[in-house]
């Protein structure tokens, strides 16, 4: 319980503490507490290349320089984040080859593991050997 406005800052904020509290689950760790800050700054689009400013239940500025700036700082954190994305028609091509090669019995332990590497552009790194290990450890199991 702690309510929040409907603001993607929250949901941004919560993340690095939700995929450590996931990882703490799997090793049956104890959870740590999050508590989501209290406030925060809304920019908001009128969508006339216009926004306002808030903060709490104030409305503190308006003008088309606040729009410039909720511009910039939206599409340099669109920017930080697709720059890492893959290119999902290829990995989903390369997967399909792949698999046809293997056939259907190797396929299901192979593709976690193929499915990492082409998220991870190919670089091996602790957290996605952990990940890896910890998800055959769960007996998921699909289909």
């Amino acid at each position: 319980g702690h309510p929040r406005p409907k603001a993607g800052v929250f949901a941004v904020r919560a993340g690095p503490p939700l995929v450590e509290n996931l990882r703490r689950a799997f090793r049956g760790q104890p959870l740590v507490t999050y508590t989501p800050q209290s406030s925060f700054l809304g920019l908001i689009s009128t969508g006339d290349k216009h926004a306002v400013a808030s903060r709490g239940s104030f409305v503190c500025l308006r003008g088309d320089w606040l729009w410039t700036v909720k511009d910039y700082i939206d599409r340099t954190w669109m920017a930080k984040y697709s720059s890492e994305l893959p290119d999902v028609e290829t990995m989903m091509k390369q997967m399909q080859k792949e698999s046809a090669k293997r056939g259907a019995r190797e396929e299901s332990e192979a593709s976690l593991e193929e499915t990492v590497n082409h998220l991870t552009k190919g670089r091996k790194s602790a957290e996605a050997e952990e990940a890896i290990a910890l998800l055959r450890s769960a007996g998921m199991r699909c289909g």
